[in-house]
């Protein structure tokens, strides 16, 4: 997988020893600009809002990374795991968040659930990822990204392609 970047300075340290092994799914796009799904300009909005997400997925899948892995992410903000045996809190501490260029009329593309699967593959590779949530899972009463997300198809195309048992969605 071909991956380019554009890094930000929107990020700080993870906390030592920590285990990262969730993904956090988010969508976004430039709400002041006519070219809203360009990955630059979201990229340069997201500075401007004092947030970041590790990558970000353009509309034809191309994937470019915005924060190195060994830091955090500042894309979960005030947030909680939703599950009963797991409600750790400040998912950015433990967590990749992906950025997917899409909106509440114009949800993500074929193309942008592929590069998501190749991407989470890799990442298995080198992380022991067990969960894979939305920004509405984990800061429910915040947030409601991503929009028209289809978690049942991610679950089938990951189940496809990685082995492993992941947690997708709720």
């Amino acid at each position: 997988m071909k991956i380019g970047n554009i890094w930000t300075d929107q990020y700080g340290d993870r906390p030592e020893n920590v285990n990262v092994d969730t993904l956090v799914v988010h969508t976004m796009y430039h709400p002041e600009d006519n070219d809203c799904f360009c990955a630059v300009k979201c990229k340069f909005w997201l500075d401007q809002c004092g947030v970041s997400a590790h990558y970000i997925i353009d509309r034809k899948g191309t994937v470019v990374q915005t924060v190195a892995l060994d830091k955090m992410a500042w894309h979960a903000g005030e947030s909680q795991m939703p599950y009963a045996d797991d409600q750790r809190t400040r998912v950015n501490d433990f967590s990749i968040g992906v950025e997917l260029l899409a909106s509440e009329d114009e949800p993500a593309t074929e193309e942008q659930y592929k590069s998501l699967v190749e991407l989470t593959s890799l990442l298995m590779d080198d992380y022991d990822i067990a969960s894979i949530v939305g920004h509405q899972h984990i800061a429910p009463a915040r947030k409601s990204d991503p929009w028209n997300f289809d978690w049942a198809k991610l679950k089938s195309q990951l189940e496809a392609e990685v082995p492993g048992d992941l947690r997708i969605g709720v």
